[in-house]
């Protein structure tokens, strides 16, 4: 997996968020924690100790808990409740997150739950968190981040909630299987304009790296660094030749029409 794209003279990794521990932050269905998991183990290829920290207490479909087992075996630890807790909705691990944010070895991957909801998980833990980059991940094609005005409030929202200062952006807009380099490329517009807005930087585009194939190397030509999505987490009703390696199996019953 080709995870980072050098643009610009950088090398792979050499990005104004790779700090010690980078947090991702979003609303619902803008790809965190696909972002995430793809980050981690990008970061693991690169030789790095990486534990991936899930603080989702609110998508009960994407959790970064699911990759647990796929994770280890890229590489990376994943800190989340186990067992009759894994569906849980409260963050009972409070020794073990402590933990993970106080240990100074290796890296940290934080995922947090979608919208300030879950953003407010982090606020019991910012103060440890002073160093650590906070992204923000926006997907132009999700009703509440389709627009600037949109994606401030959503800036807004998040940093409030979780008592951090988010340091940069990452523009990761997609439509699932129907994403194309040209609603890449216009959600990258959108995102550079809430950058400017607000004042941080878009550190990096993730794309899938089917798509990137497509294409060749036209994501030179986007001027930023380029994380490529592995595609990984699908959910139950998600037909079953789109399915990726991680998620719970489908229902015994599926709806009409969906095999």
């Amino acid at each position: 997996m080709n995870a980072v794209t050098p643009v610009r003279g950088r090398k792979p990794w050499h990005l104004p968020g790779a700090r010690r521990a980078t947090v991702f932050v979003g609303n619902f269905g803008s790809g965190k924690t696909e972002t995430a998991l793809n980050y981690a183990i990008a970061l693991a290829n690169s030789g790095d100790e990486v534990k991936l920290l899930d603080l989702d207490i609110v998508n009960p479909y994407f959790r970064s808990r699911e990759a647990r087992a796929f994770a280890a075996s890229r590489g990376v630890e994943v800190i989340a409740p186990i067992d009759e807790y894994e569906l849980a909705d409260l963050p009972i691990l409070l020794r073990q997150v402590k933990g993970a944010i106080g240990d100074q070895t290796g890296r940290l991957v934080v995922d947090v739950g979608g919208d300030d909801l879950g953003a407010r998980v982090l606020g019991g833990f910012s103060g440890s968190l002073t160093d650590a980059a906070v992204l923000q991940v926006v997907n132009e094609r999700r009703p509440f981040t389709d627009s600037v005005a949109g994606a401030r409030r959503m800036y807004d929202e998040l940093q409030a909630a979780s008592h951090l200062e988010i340091t940069g952006l990452v523009a990761n807009t997609h439509l699932m299987h129907e994403t194309t380099i040209k609603v890449v490329r216009q959600g990258l517009r959108m995102v550079e304009k809430l950058s400017v807005e607000v004042g941080v930087a878009v550190e990096f585009v993730a794309i899938e790296q089917t798509l990137l194939e497509s294409f060749g190397n036209k994501e030179e030509k986007l001027g930023y660094p380029v994380l490529a999505i592995e595609r990984l987490m699908t959910a139950p009703w998600e037909v079953s030749n789109k399915r990726g390696p991680i998620g719970r199996p489908p229902p015994v019953k599926m709806p009409a029409g969906v095999e």
